[in-house]
């Protein structure tokens, strides 16, 4: 018996670098992130060097150390800086405005993008009006990817090059990496041009947007500190160019097919969010369960901007369930699938169970189970074995399911696997001869003389590791194993004379000989 246990998907939202990725998939994550900027009609971020190079060495300090946060440690390996701001002048950077985001167990830099963007503070960072330029670095240890982000303003940097200390008036104290104090005027006057170039509003999702997610677990801080599970946040940002006070008077999430309002849901701003990191121009609506797949979804907003009333509508669209999905609650079920081939199993959160954890399986034979995770509450299983083999999976909650390889998965349209027995998986020797199946608890089967039976031993989450069997000197007896539960048994002799099969922990049946 092979028993595994599964890791445990974290994401921990900072930005981070990766050692092994390959120049044409770093390539496309800086593209991925572009792509994101310019469906909500920001500017593009350009690449740079330095800020590359503080994301890589943050991104090696995290894989080396174990880690998850935007401070280093000095003493620790791969130490280059405490906070992100110094982090960058160590690579060369001479502007200290900079904004970090970073994560961990992702593939790529792509999945690591779709997770932040699912985080709402996180979130704001990648659609900051002020940044225009961005260094990614991702580094890796034994069993974790660390994906960092480090970014900054392109002119800003330019500035601190020749930026003078001001002794008088108005300044900003410690913006540039060789001047204790610069202009606030000449910083603002900056910060105000980079914004100039996006637009009023940033919504997000965007408006006809599609394959949205449908569900928020946690990030680091937690904006949601009394739930691990919620749908996706909604948000709007008023780009402080343009916008000076806004009150937001209505912010409404409606099922676009049928009209009704989401809820519950829970409002975010400056005032309600208990980290104090939303500023006044900020909100985001959270729906306080996971959205539907595949639906169409309505936003509405009225806000008082600058004295003006403002109203806002738009539309976007949750992502399709997988093909080839189980819905299960963990109840046992039996799940039937093709080999090699991916499915994806997903447990609604509920109640005091929001979440998968404790994941572990058991598997027969020399079958080899491949398990990833999609989300929190939803795993990628693939089986590479024979016929009738099947993993039995176990997790919190006391929580189980078991996935069996068949010649036709036994899907569902709706995904849903209806709660019943398991249909029975025949391989070709129990579809050739006659057999039985046993829980071993003393059942007494009858057997002819000189016919071979199929015998199959159902023990959950147990693998019959010796059969013995007691029987008279006048009976020939012959016993192949097939599978690690499954027997080929013939017994020769005469009529009424008896066999006992014993398994351990006093496991049995018995066999009578009959004419």
């Amino acid at each position: 018996m092979r028993t595994n246990q599964s890791f445990i998907l974290t994401l921990f939202f900072c930005l981070c670098s990766i050692s092994s990725l390959s120049a044409g998939s770093h390539e496309a994550g800086y593209q991925f992130l572009d792509d994101i900027r310019e469906s909500a009609a920001m500017i593009p971020l350009k690449f740079n060097s330095a800020l590359e190079d503080s994301s890589k060495n943050h991104a090696d300090y995290l894989a080396a150390n174990r880690r998850s946060s935007h401070q280093q440690n000095r003493g620790y390996r791969h130490f280059t800086g405490k906070t992100p701001a110094d982090r960058a002048v160590y690579t060369g950077y001479l502007s200290r405005s900079v904004l970090e985001n970073l994560s961990s167990g992702q593939k790529n830099i792509q999945r690591s993008v779709e997770g932040l963007m699912g985080a709402i503070y996180h979130r704001f960072g990648f659609l900051d009006f002020t940044i225009d330029e961005i260094g990614i670095g991702v580094s890796r240890n034994r069993n974790t990817k660390y994906f960092v982000f480090n970014m900054g303003n392109e002119r800003l940097n330019q500035f601190c090059r020749h930026a003078p200390s001001v002794s008088r008036g108005a300044y900003v104290a410690h913006a540039c990496q060789h001047v204790e104090k610069v202009s606030a005027k000449k910083f603002r006057k900056i910060n105000q041009d980079t914004e100039q170039k996006n637009p009023p509003l940033v919504l997000w999702p965007p408006p006809m947007s599609e394959e949205i997610p449908t569900t928020f677990y946690e990030e680091t801080p937690d904006p949601l500190p009394d739930r691990s599970v919620s749908g996706y946040p909604i948000s709007i940002q008023f780009n402080p160019y343009y916008f000076k006070k806004v009150k937001l008077k209505r912010f409404k999430l409606f099922n676009a097919d049928y009209g009704n309002e989401i809820r519950p849901t829970r409002l975010l701003n400056s005032r309600r969010d208990v980290n104090r990191k939303f500023t006044d121009l900020q909100f985001a609506l959270f729906p306080l369960k996971p959205l539907q797949w595949g639906t169409y979804y309505r936003v509405e907003i009225t806000a008082i901007a600058n004295g003006k009333t403002f109203e806002k509508q738009w539309f976007f669209r949750t992502q399709d369930a997988a093909k080839s999905l189980f819905l299960i609650k963990g109840k046992d079920e039996s799940l039937q699938v093709q080999a090699r081939k991916q499915y994806s199993i997903h447990l609604p959160p509920q109640g005091y169970l929001p979440i998968i954890e404790n994941l572990k399986w058991q598997s027969t034979g020399k079958l080899k189970v491949s398990v990833d995770w999609q989300d929190k509450n939803t795993i990628l299983v693939k089986l590479q074995g024979d016929q009738c083999e099947r993993a039995d999976f176990s997790l919190n909650g006391n929580r189980r399911f078991s996935v069996q390889i068949a010649e036709r998965d036994n899907l569902r349209e709706d995904h849903f696997y209806p709660m019943q027995a398991r249909t029975p998986c025949l391989l070709p020797i129990q579809k050739k001869l006659s057999g039985f199946r046993v829980k071993a608890r003393g059942e007494q089967l009858k057997m002819r003389s000189g016919q071979d039976y199929w015998v199959e031993i159902n023990l959950r989450n147990e693998l019959i590791g010796q059969l013995n069997a007691r029987y008279p000197r006048n009976v020939q007896i012959k016993v192949q194993q097939i599978t690690p539960n499954l027997f080929r048994i013939r017994l020769t002799g005469p009529a009424r004379e008896k066999v006992d099969f014993q398994l351990p922990q006093r496991r049995r049946f018995s066999v009578t000989l009959t004419k």
